[in-house]
């Protein structure tokens, strides 16, 4: 077993815990696509109803704080709000991966606020 699989292995057995027959979310950035597929292996073996994979980009994360229109950081997105009520009301668990790079922010306005679940 690699290193990642058996970091993958802990978050899902220990870290979410995922339940038989429960739904887990994983966000996570495109780039890590193959820890991805790993961490839906596990979570199957678990016996997960469902992994339902929410992928994002730091990249585009940091154009979007940085060009985006400054009223985009005032509208709750009816989307994303949905989406999260939904998993939230059927009781699924949630796994935030970032690969993140510390100064991937630097220089951006601290006024614009994070929009939940990563990217727009």
């Amino acid at each position: 077993m690699t290193q990642f699989e058996k970091y993958a292995k802990l978050l899902i057995y220990s870290g979410v815990n995922v339940q038989s027959n429960q739904t887990l979310v994983i966000s996570i950035p495109v780039q890590l696509h193959e820890f991805a597929d790993i961490c839906t292996k596990f979570a199957y073996e678990k016996g997960a109803r469902e992994v339902v994979i929410k992928w994002g980009s730091e990249q585009q994360s940091r154009m979007y704080y940085e060009f985006a229109n400054n009223e985009v950081f005032d509208e709750a997105k009816e989307w994303l709000i949905s989406f999260t009520n939904h998993y939230a009301d059927i009781d699924a668990c949630f796994l935030f991966i970032s690969a993140s790079d510390p100064e991937l922010m630097k220089g951006i306005d601290q006024t614009r606020t994070l929009p939940f679940f990563s990217n727009q």
